[in-house]
C-alpha cells in the first residue's frame, strides 16, 4: 500500500517533501493532486481523525475487495480544526441570536476509506445500526461534497447502509453529524471539496518527471579539475572523476 494511502488510512497525515535539503524530488502529478485532497480533508477533520475517542482501522466494507474502512469516533470543539472552530462560531451565533447556550462540543463519526484497485465502486460501502446515532443524524460524503442518504434493511429497523461512490486508487470520506442540519460552514467545505474532486484521481499522471541538470565550470576550481576531461564527461552524460584535493567545495542542486 503506497505511504500516502497508509497516512491517510490511519488519520496521521503525509509529509510531502519535494526540496530535500535542496535536491529537487518532484511528485508525480496524480501523487501532488492526492496530497491536495488528502491534506485538505485531514486539515478540516482535525481531531476528529487524528485524536479520536475510539478508532476501528479496517472497519468491514460492504464492498467484496479493494475498498478499505477506517472508522473514528471523537468529540470535537472549536479548537479541533478550523473547520470545526466556524462550525462553532456560528452555533455561537445563533445562540445569542436566540438568547439560549450554545453547544460547546459535538459527537462526530468519521470514515476514512481507501479504494487500492483500479475499478470503480458504486452503491452500499458500509454498514451502519442507526441506533447508535441521533435520530437527527445527518451523512456526509465529504470527499464529493454531497449528502448521503442511508438505505435501511428489509429485515432490520436499525440496520442500514450508506450508498456512495469510491473512484478507482482514489479515496473517500464520510462524516456523520447529530444535526439537525448541516452547518453552514460544513457546507462551503463540501462546495469546495465537489469541485476539488471533479475529476478523478486516475485521470492525472503517474509518471515521474525528473527535473533537468547542468554542469557548470567555474575558473575558480582547483588546478587538479581536468576542464577537457569534463568536457568530454559533459558530452557523454557519464560521471566526472575528482582527484583527491583538500580545498575542493561540492555544492549540489538538483533532483534525486
Amino acid at each position: 500500500m503506497p505511504v500516502g494511502e497508509q497516512a491517510f488510512f490511519n488519520g496521521v497525515g503525509f509529509e510531502s517533501w519535494e526540496n530535500v535539503w535542496g535536491i529537487w524530488r518532484q511528485l508525480t502529478s496524480r501523487d501532488s493532486e492526492a496530497v491536495r485532497r488528502v491534506g485538505a480533508l485531514l486539515r478540516a477533520l482535525g481531531d476528529a481523525v487524528s485524536n479520536p475517542i475510539n478508532w476501528w482501522p479496517h472497519t468491514p466494507s460492504c464492498v467484496p475487495s479493494g475498498v478499505f474502512v477506517s472508522m473514528f469516533e471523537s468529540t470535537v470543539s472549536a479548537s479541533s480544526s478550523w473547520l470545526w472552530q466556524e462550525v462553532f462560531a456560528d452555533e455561537q451565533t445563533t445562540a445569542d441570536q436566540n438568547r439560549s447556550s450554545p453547544p460547546l462540543s459535538a459527537n462526530v463519526t468519521t470514515w476514512l476509506l481507501i479504494n487500492v484497485e483500479e475499478s470503480n465502486t458504486t452503491g452500499p460501502q458500509i454498514a451502519i445500526d442507526l441506533s447508535a446515532f441521533s435520530p437527527t443524524v445527518v451523512f456526509l460524503d465529504l470527499y464529493r461534497g454531497v449528502e448521503i442518504t442511508p438505505l435501511r434493511a428489509s429485515n432490520s429497523s436499525n440496520l442500514a447502509y450508506l450508498p456512495f461512490d469510491v473512484n478507482g486508487l482514489d479515496y473517500s470520506a464520510v462524516l456523520a453529524l447529530p444535526g439537525p442540519g448541516v452547518p453552514h460552514a460544513v457546507q462551503a467545505f463540501m462546495s469546495r471539496m465537489q469541485s476539488m474532486t471533479a475529476t478523478p484521481l486516475l485521470s492525472y499522471s503517474p509518471q515521474f518527471v525528473a527535473a533537468s541538470q547542468q554542469m557548470l565550470l567555474h575558473s575558480d576550481q582547483p588546478s587538479l579539475w581536468n576542464r577537457q576531461h569534463v568536457q568530454d564527461v559533459k558530452r557523454s552524460g557519464k560521471q566526472v572523476y575528482l582527484p583527491s584535493v583538500s580545498n575542493f567545495v561540492f555544492t549540489v542542486q538538483g533532483n534525486m
